[in-house]
Order: structure tokens, then sequence, then C-alpha cells
């Protein structure tokens, strides 16, 4: 486990700050944001800008678990799965070491 963040964290972690404020109210439950939707914004905002290694959705979550261990995002898991979409639900899955994250809160 890391203790400190690496050269390239704290751009990442502004990357998927601003990739959590572009995904759109459905792929949102409250403060909460989909992991599956915030990678899809990510993905086009690394393709656009052009600033940053390409990170497949692998390495997107595990830089994710990184990033919450290193306190730069938080991830939530969906407490209220069986009145969310099952599909977003199921496609935001993150397990480690025991625990299920869905969400980075916005």
């Amino acid at each position: 486990m890391r203790t400190a963040p690496r050269s390239n964290d704290l751009p990442l972690a502004d990357l998927v700050r601003r990739a959590v404020d572009l995904v759109p109210d459905s792929g949102r439950f409250g403060d909460k944001v989909f992991i599956s939707e915030v990678y899809k914004q990510f993905a086009r905002l690394d393709a656009v800008s052009g600033d940053h290694l390409p990170l497949p959705e692998h390495g997107f979550r595990a830089w994710l678990l990184e990033g919450m261990q290193l306190g730069l995002v938080v991830l939530l898991r969906a407490d209220l799965a069986p009145v969310m979409d099952q599909e977003m639900v199921a496609a935001s899955v993150i397990e480690n070491r025991g625990a299920t994250f869905h969400f980075v809160k916005a």
C-alpha cells in the first residue's frame, strides 16, 4: 500500500473530479456518481486533453482504490442497490479486500 502520491496522482485526481462533474443526472444517485459513468467521462477527457497516459478501465479502477487510500477520492457502496439502475450498479462494482464500491463521491 502506497502512503505518498506519485507525480501523476494529483493530475489524475483532478481529471477524475472533472469527469465526475461532467456525468449527467442519469449517472448519479444524489451526491454519488456511478464509477462506470465517471470512467466514460474520464476516458473522453483524457483523449481530448492528451495530457495523461491513457488508462484502460481496469487501470482506472485500480487507481481509484489507490486514490482512495491516499485520500484523493472517496468511494462509496450502493446501499440502496435494489432501487437503482441494476445495469449501472453491476457495471460500477469494484471489490477490494472484502469491500464493495459502486460510486465516487461528488
